[in-house]
C-alpha cells in the first residue's frame, strides 16, 4: 500500500471475519479503490474505515472530510473514480454500494454485502 503512505487511516473493525476468500479479495479491492480516491481527489491526509463483520452481513464504510463533489456530475458508466468497477465487484456477491458526497463536506462510500459462509464453532 505504498500509494497511501501519506494517508492516515482510522480503522474500526467489529466482529469476526466470515468471508470466503473471493469475497474478502473483492472487499479489499473496494477499500483500496476508495482510499485511492481519497488520496487523488479529496485533498486530505486522513480517512476513516469502519468494517462491521456481522454473521449475516458485512458493512463497510469508507469516508473522508475532504473537498467532496456533486455525485450527479459523475457518469457511472465512464468508471470515473473507479465507481463502476467497485459497484461491479460488490454486486458480484449480492451486495450494494452507496455513494454520498457533498462539496466542502466530504465523501462516504457504504457497502453492504451478505455473508455466504456458514459459521462453524470448530466442533
Amino acid at each position: 500500500l505504498d500509494e497511501f503512505n501519506n494517508l492516515k487511516v482510522d480503522l474500526h473493525v467489529q466482529g469476526e471475519p466470515n468471508l470466503e476468500d473471493l469475497e474478502a479479495q473483492r472487499l479489499f479491492f473496494v477499500i483500496r479503490e476508495a482510499l485511492n480516491n481519497v488520496v487523488k481527489h479529496a485533498d486530505v491526509d486522513e480517512a476513516g474505515i469502519t468494517l462491521d463483520l456481522g454473521n449475516d452481513e458485512v458493512l463497510l464504510i469508507v469516508e473522508d472530510h475532504g473537498k467532496g463533489f456533486d455525485p450527479s456530475s459523475i457518469d457511472p458508466t465512464e468508471n470515473k473514480l473507479g465507481l463502476a468497477s467497485m459497484q461491479e465487484r460488490v454486486e458480484k456477491f449480492g451486495g450494494t454500494l452507496a455513494l454520498d458526497s457533498q462539496i466542502g463536506i466530504g465523501t462516504k462510500i457504504t457497502v453492504e454485502i451478505p455473508v455466504t459462509k456458514e459459521i462453524t464453532d470448530g466442533n
